[in-house]
């Protein structure tokens, strides 16, 4: 087969490359406590959804007059925006328990590393009153792999494979 008539199929099989979501990991993530967050969670900006969330507390978040046991949250959460997300934690039958996280710039499918802002905070809303953990600190990062960086490969191999055969 003719060079001109391999680059021409090759080039007739290129298509659109779908961005997928991106894994988005906790990094440092301290409530004013010292309770810290781990996890991740991966995020599809292209359709603003949130997907494999697994999110940790490490130890108890401690409150004025009660603590909120270790929690893990899972995919049961309500939707987010680009810039952030809350998830129902915990209920003991008497109060409700809410993490919200509030990020300095939109999560996008180009990954980085995104502040968690200090107005985050873990909840607790009691019958007579409310009481609140803030966020110290912490980032986000995800590293994104390109979805057709299989394909630059097999091109690289094909063309290798046609300059052989050209010298025998």
């Amino acid at each position: 087969m003719r060079p001109t008539t391999i680059l021409i199929l090759l080039l007739c099989f290129f298509s659109a490359a779908q961005a997928a979501p991106l894994t988005w990991t906790l990094d440092g993530v301290t409530f004013d406590n010292g309770t810290q967050l781990q996890g991740q969670f991966d995020y599809d900006a292209s359709t603003n959804t949130y997907s494999n969330v697994l999110i940790q507390s490490g130890n108890p978040i401690w409150y004025s007059d009660s603590k909120l046991p270790p929690f893990t949250l899972d995919n049961t959460f309500g939707p987010g925006t680009a810039t952030g997300f809350e998830a129902w934690t915990r209920y003991d039958g008497c109060c409700d328990s809410y993490l919200y996280i509030y990020l300095d710039s939109a999560m996008t499918d180009s990954g980085g590393v995104i502040s968690i802002l200090t107005t985050s905070y873990e909840a607790r809303f009691y019958p007579g009153g409310d009481d609140y953990r803030y966020v110290t600190g912490g980032t986000i990062s995800a590293v994104p792999i390109p979805a057709a960086a299989w394909l630059f490969g097999s091109a690289l191999a094909g063309l290798g494979w046609l300059r052989r055969r050209q010298t025998t």
